[in-house]
This record gives C-alpha cells, structure tokens and sequence, in this order.
C-alpha cells in the first residue's frame, strides 16, 4: 500500500510541476503583447503563431487575419535564419522594412520577429529612459528585468527589477558592466565576457544561462537574452536586453523529470486522464500488464478497468459511476489482449482546478493475479482433498452444519451416508499404491455422476467417502438411490497373471431429524450403521443393530 501512496503524490507533484510551468510560459506570451515594438513568433514553416497589437499597426493587417498569414504571403518567399535584413510588403506599395530574426524556443522550433520602419524617425533609437519605462512595466507583469546600454554615452540603466532580482540597492550600487561581472560566478564569468564581446560585432541576438551570487550571496541562475543594434553604416548604435531567474524553473523541470522518471520505472500500471476520460499518461508497467502498445491505449473512448472478470466496461465514465469519493480504493480486473484478464489493486485519485472540477484522473493498478491464484490453491489445499479434488472433512463439515440449520427451519430431511471400499487394500498390497490412487479417483468421479446436484461428495480419508443429500425426500428413495449407488461402485480389477481383484462398497446412512438431533449425533450414527454393513457384509445399513435394515 505505500507504493501506491509514493505514486500519487509523485504523480500529483508533476502535475504541478506541469502548471508552473504553464504559467511561466503565460507570463512571457503577455509580455509579447506588452512590447513596444511590432513583434511576429512564428513557426519553423513561417507560419504566424502570435502577434502584438504594434504588429497589427505597423502591417495594417487586423489580428485575426494577420494569424491566418505566413510570411510569405506578406513579404514573398523568406529563409528563416536567424540575423537582420531588409524585406518588403507584398501590399502597401512595397514598403521597405527592417527585419531581425532571433530564437524563441529550440525545442518548440520558433522564432521571433522585430519590424520597423526605416524613416529617419525610426532609425534613431527611441529615448532610452522611455524605453526603460516600458521595459519596467513588463518586467513586473512577468518578472523578467530588463536592461539596455547606449555605447556613445557608456550609459548601462537597469529597470527597477534588475535590482530587486538580485537584492541590490539601486542608491548605493552603480550598474556597469565591471560590477556586474564581478558578480557572475567565477567558473561561468569568462564565458559570459567572451560572448558579450563577440556579440559587439555581430548583429545576430545571443541568449546563455549563468549562475550569479545576489546580494544576499544567494547563487542564482539567470537567463539572458542580447540584442544589439547597428547604424546604417555598420557601427554599434544600442544594446539591449532581458535577464530571468530560471532557478526555480531548472529546479522544477529536475523535480519534474525525477517524477516522470518515478512514474516510468514504476511497477505499478500509471494511468493518468483528463476531467473527459481521455488519456493523457499509461507508463510501461501499465502496457505490460495489458499487452497493448502506448499508442494504442491513449486512443479516447476504451475501457479495460471494470467490476467484472468476464466484460469490461463500455468507458471509463462509465466505471466511474460505481467509485466514490476523491479517493478510492478496491479490487478491479484488467482486461487486456487477447481476452487476457488480471486481477489487480486499484487506487484512484482526483485532481481538481481551482474552480472545483476534475482536472485529473489517476489510477494505480497493482498485478495481484499470482496473489490470487495463490489463495486459491491455499483455499483448495484447505478445503479440498488433494488426490481426487473433493472436498475435505473441513469443508463436508461446514456444507453438513449449514444444511442441517437450513433444512430444520424448512422442516425438511436430510440424509448423511458413510461409503467404505471393500477390496481396496488387497489392490493396494498387491497392485501397488499408484494404482490404488487410481482407483479412488475413478470412485469420486463415479459418485459425482450418481448424486443430485445439491448434494456433496467428500473424501473422508483413506478409502472411505461420504455423501450429503439436503433436502433428501422419503428415507424409502433415498435407500433405492444408495442401492443403485452400490451397484455401480462394484466392480473388478484385473493386475499381473490374469489376477481378479474385486471391489464393492458398504454403505451406513443416517436420517435427520429421525435418527439424531445434531451433527455429532447424524456422524456417529452413520459411522456405526458403515461398520456394522460392513461387518455383516452387507452392501447397505438405515438401522441401528436393535432393527438392524441391510440390503
């Protein structure tokens, strides 16, 4: 049971994980937004994911139908690569622009878009402390700090979140670029001078990680993006730029994949869906157990998790009726290829958004097929007699005591007889214990032929066997039906040298209520009536030696 527990919270933290994230992710698409110059992200195809509304402005071309464009349809066909150029609008009279490609994500494969204009206003660099307003602005909505350097004045201005990042005071610390190295990490602090001096000469945007000590001494990790831009005649006219604390992030995206790597080396089967049953996560364990590729089971609308070992249900929906509560714990069968069914311990858990609905559906499903399959033999050792697989003294016990109480409420008779094998130790002493083993097989399965269905055959031990008939009729048909039973058990067994080994059977029976008032009382007078059929040679005994009735 900890396993299962150790899962789930492993499974729930990644999902917060996963919503931290998110919202980091958030915070730069509204930045995007925030930025005062006309921005495109697009894709590896060209095609126009999001825009600002500057973008909008300087194109003329309303949002919803600028991101149903491609950059071919606005400026002809267009290499993405990442530098700065000039290009022309296919409408509005062919006119020039300025265009710098940078990266926005390598994984995701998208790129970021910066136009303007090339009047002469819009060549000069807007009013840096304008710009550091804005700057400002959007590094509190998104917690990115910002910063920008003009190379004419040697000028560095930091917004108010570069010094709230690092737990520095904006009065007392002097930014430029010699105290600001000095901060960086000593392993990390040559790399990050080479790259920015390289990047003096090159208009191409450069983004790199480093860790730098806060003013607290607390090590930070910081993701900084440089963008530099060059006057018409090739000299470096600003620089500009962004830094963020990815600490947390590369902290969390560790924890995430520890999770996920929990989740993947997991014995358990994971099976992780949204608030509408459609599968999201199914680890390794959970395709083994079901025989089914990945693929397969994040196919929407299937169910192989019910109540019933014989057909799954027809959705996991459906299942969900019948489990209750946030969590919920319980025996399922797995239903999986091939008709194949496992036994297996479920645990469900529900995640819930803020609103209250279900966000999430986990289910953990332990293999306890072995296990069962294990009780069951113990449960057949118990109560079932190893050679022929009838039941034991323990379990005719049991079966005779629930008969008697359910057949003195009805008023109805129950009979009990005692069979006892004549002949079966000269087979033994002669033809050997295998073929003696033989033998009682063949007489259990002969006596579950001549019973009713209701009634029980056990082995007693050795070479006796008893019968339990409820509910059994008039003494006088039972004793026919004891009589035809003996008949049948006779017959000879043929060993070595044309030998002739006969075997019949001596029956006692007993009559509930007429003959005993318990259980005790019906065994011992059964018993007595077998030996005394028994020694009077005689196939059948309903009486005791007072009024002795043999057949």
């Amino acid at each position: 049971m900890s396993e299962f527990i150790v899962a789930s919270l492993a499974i729930l933290f990644a999902l917060g994980l996963l919503g931290n994230l998110w919202y980091a992710r958030l915070a730069r698409r509204r930045m995007l937004q925030r930025w005062p110059e006309a921005l495109l992200l697009v894709n590896q195809q060209g095609v126009i994911a999001q825009c600002n509304q500057q973008a909008c402005f300087l194109l003329s071309i309303p949002r919803e139908q600028l991101l149903q464009s491609t950059l071919e349809s606005l400026f002809g066909p267009q290499n993405l690569t990442i530098g700065a150029g000039l290009v022309r609008l296919k409408h509005a009279q062919g006119i020039p622009l300025h265009l710098q490609v940078s990266q926005w994500s390598k994984q995701r494969k998208t790129f970021l878009l910066r136009l303007r204009n090339l009047s002469e206003a819009e060549v000069e660099l807007p009013d840096l402390r304008q710009n550091a307003k804005l700057l400002q602005r959007s590094a509190l909505d998104a917690g990115i700090a910002a910063w920008s350097w003009d190379p004419a004045s040697n000028e560095l201005h930091w917004s108010e979140e570069v010094f709230r990042l690092l737990h520095l005071d904006p009065h007392s610390f002097t930014p430029t670029y010699e105290n600001y190295l000095a901060l960086i990490h000593e392993e990390d602090r040559d790399e990050v001078h080479h790259a920015a001096q390289a990047a003096l000469k090159s208009p191409k945007p450069y983004s790199m990680e480093y860790r730098i000590a806060r003013g607290d001494g607390e090590l930070l990790t910081l993701l900084e993006h440089n963008h530099m831009q060059f006057n018409l005649d090739g000299s470096l006219h600003a620089v500009w730029g962004t830094v963020t604390d990815v600490t947390e992030r590369l902290r969390l995206e560790k924890r995430l994949n520890l999770s996920s790597l929990a989740v993947e080396a997991c014995t358990q089967g994971v099976l992780i869906c949204d608030g509408d049953f459609q599968p999201l996560l199914i680890n390794p364990a959970f395709c083994r157990m079901t025989g089914f590729p990945e693929e397969a089971l994040l196919e929407p609308g299937w169910s192989m998790l019910s109540h019933s070992r014989e057909t799954p249900e027809d959705s996991l929906a459906a299942l969900e009726e019948h489990l209750g509560g946030e969590r919920w714990y319980g025996e399922l069968w797995l239903h999986g290829i091939k008709g194949r069914s496992r036994s297996v311990l479920a645990s469900r858990s529900l995640s819930r958004d803020e609103a209250g609905n279900v966000e999430y559906r986990v289910y953990i499903c332990t293999d306890i097929t072995q296990l069962k399959l294990q009780q069951e033999q113990l449960q057949r050792l118990a109560y079932r007699d190893p050679l022929t697989g009838l039941p034991n003294r323990l379990l005719f016990d049991d079966r005779l005591l629930q008969s008697l109480q359910l057949c003195e409420r009805q008023g109805k008779k129950l009979a009990l007889a005692f069979i006892d094998l004549n002949g079966f130790k000269a087979i033994n002493d002669t033809l050997g214990h295998h073929a003696g083993d033989r033998l009682l097989c063949e007489i259990g399965e002969t006596l579950l032929t001549q019973v009713r269905q209701s009634d029980t055959v056990a082995r007693w031990g050795g070479d006796e066997f008893a019968i339990l008939m409820p509910a059994c009729g008039e003494p006088a048909d039972v004793l026919e039906r004891l009589d035809a039973l003996a008949h049948s058990l006779r017959q000879t067994v043929h060993g070595d040298n044309d030998q002739q080994l006969p075997v019949s059977a001596s029956i006692g029976v007993a009559f509930f209520p007429a003959d005993a008032a318990n259980m005790e009382q019906l065994l011992r007078v059964a018993d007595q009536r077998m030996y005394i059929a028994k020694r009077e040679q005689s196939t059948l005994c309903a009486a005791g030696p007072d009024n002795t009735e043999t057949v």
